[in-house]
């Protein structure tokens, strides 16, 4: 882990002088035709996606390379004879192959934890039906279990993917915070898999699109409008007009909880430190 690490902080593009150039980034030089959106849930993913189509020309998304949420487990075993009757999805013929992703930026959403936790509570996409309607301190404390609630018939077999067991251990997560860990390791690999690549903090964006935009466009070779084009609706709204959530404080205990079983190396890789109190 740790040279995997060290591997992506060398990597960090200086290229363009604003607010995103100490982000983890590479780039091969050439012509991106489409992007690849990759975050957790609740981690901002649609607004980005919107943003950077609404904003840069000649551009389309993809999830050839796997459902956003749901990336393949890039380096881990494989169990071939389950693997045999895999499906993803309509639009995912071979997930762990990146070999054809030389036109394609990645894009890596990652939100603070705090108010990821907080936001993933508020909306459980994908969560098992036992973490649900439990409150706050149990959703983040109990063994996490794959969804439950996922068509079988769109995500066969999706454990073997994300989600159900670590696949290197062969169990389940003890929680959602070794998940985040695992799955924030996971996007730290496909970068060293992949020509084009760049992970943001949701925060970041939010407060700068057009600095993210211009960011992308100087580095990536990608044209964009004259005019920027602000994101006031998107899907994760319901194509309302957006309006920040407020979310309630977190109990002292639950922080305590938070800081001791989140993995603060790696968070610190992105740039978050724990915090005493969260408003």
């Amino acid at each position: 882990m740790a040279f995997l690490l060290f591997l992506l902080v060398a990597s960090k593009n200086m290229g363009h002088a604003n607010e995103f150039e100490h982000v983890l980034n590479h780039s091969s030089g050439r012509k991106i035709s489409k992007i690849q959106i990759c975050g957790e849930r609740c981690s901002g993913t649609n607004f980005i996606e919107y943003l950077l189509l609404k904003n840069i020309h000649n551009i389309s998304s993809t999830m050839e390379f796997g459902q956003k949420h749901f990336l393949w487990w890039y380096g881990a075993p494989i169990d071939q004879k389950r693997l045999e009757n895999f499906v993803y999805s309509s639009y995912v013929s071979d997930p762990y192959n990146l070999t054809n992703s030389e036109d394609c930026l990645f894009v890596v959403v990652i939100r603070d934890p705090y108010d990821w936790l907080r936001s993933f509570f508020a909306q459980p996409w994908h969560v098992h039906r036992s973490l649900l309607n439990k409150g706050f301190f149990h959703f983040i404390r109990k063994t996490w279990k794959p969804a439950d609630d996922i068509s079988i018939t769109q995500f066969k077999h999706i454990d073997v993917v994300i989600d159900g067991v670590n696949p290197w251990s062969g169990l389940l997560f003890s929680n959602v915070l070794e998940l985040r860990r695992w799955k924030n390791l996971n996007y730290l690999k496909l970068g060293t898999l992949v020509d084009n690549y760049v992970i943001a903090k949701y925060e970041d964006i939010k407060n700068d699109p057009e600095g993210f935009v211009d960011f992308v466009a100087a580095n990536y070779n990608i044209e964009k409008p004259d005019t920027f084009f602000p994101i006031k609706k998107f899907k994760g709204s319901a194509w309302k007009k957006y309006k920040e959530k407020q979310y309630p404080q977190i109990s002292k205990t639950d922080i305590e909880f938070i800081n001791a079983n989140i993995d603060w190396d790696i968070e610190g890789v992105f740039g978050y430190q724990p915090r005493k109190k969260v408003k």
